[in-house]
């Protein structure tokens, strides 16, 4: 595993110069500004009002569950069971069966306390959500499974440009899920991203211009969670 050094310097348009204003970054900042953009990316992508794009959306959450709607529609027509959908709308591997307790912005607090990454990261991680989910709609961030999606990206964009970074297992306990299960979100990140995890100069100061941006403005949808550092020792669990 090389360096982001070593790496860079191959790469031919990044200087050392860029390097170290890169490390002048406060940590904590680059955190911050990813957690409050993954947050508010999360709720647009959510089913409010804003979002409303057919006329199959409501204007507002319905009280009633998907789950118990399904079984009202079956209870009142006796349809035949080639018709029933499948028990929830898991469509990928990083999908929970149902919204964890822990907000998208105090998980990333919680994997930043307990990793200490560098804010290069946060850009590298934002590029690897935003590319996959170009390759997949499936990808989109949403509150089921933006925790195993950011946990994958953010553990492969250290592993990529840091000299020292923590093992899976360690990753997983940060994360909530077993070790096993974060293997197999590695490997089908990776090869969803063809392996192409590095990025230019230009790329890179883009992707951290356009965070900060989206982490600055309004969220007409759903005010973001504050972002505030957890209890690195606090026990989580977002599978299911």
């Amino acid at each position: 595993m090389i360096g982001f050094g070593q790496q860079v310097e191959e790469c031919g348009e990044w200087t050392l110069e860029d390097i170290e204003k890169m490390e002048t970054v406060e940590k904590d900042d680059m955190a911050s500004v990813f957690a409050n953009a993954l947050q508010k990316e999360v709720n647009r992508n959510s089913l409010t009002p804003c979002l409303k794009t057919s006329n199959f959306h409501s204007t507002r959450e319905p009280e009633i569950s998907a789950s118990a709607y399904v079984a009202r529609i079956f209870s009142m027509t006796n349809c035949s069971p080639s018709c029933s959908p499948p028990p929830c709308l898991k469509t990928s591997n990083f999908h929970s069966t149902r919204e964890p307790e822990i907000s998208a912005s105090a998980y990333v607090a919680r994997i930043f306390s307990m990793t200490n990454c560098s804010p290069s990261c946060f850009v590298f991680a934002w590029r690897y959500l935003k590319q996959i989910e170009s390759e997949d709609w499936k990808f989109m961030v949403n509150k089921l499974n933006v925790h195993r999606l950011v946990l994958t990206a953010i553990m492969i964009a250290s592993k990529f440009i840091e000299d020292k970074y923590y093992s899976n297992q360690y990753w997983s306990r940060v994360g909530g899920i077993t070790n096993d299960e974060l293997n197999a979100l590695e490997r089908e990140m990776l090869f969803t991203l063809s392996f192409k995890l590095s990025l230019t100069r230009p790329e890179f100061l883009s992707l951290e211009s356009h965070l900060k941006v989206l982490s600055e403005s309004s969220d007409d949808c759903k005010n973001a969670s504050g972002y505030q550092i957890m209890d690195s020792m606090q026990i989580i669990e977002v599978s299911g």
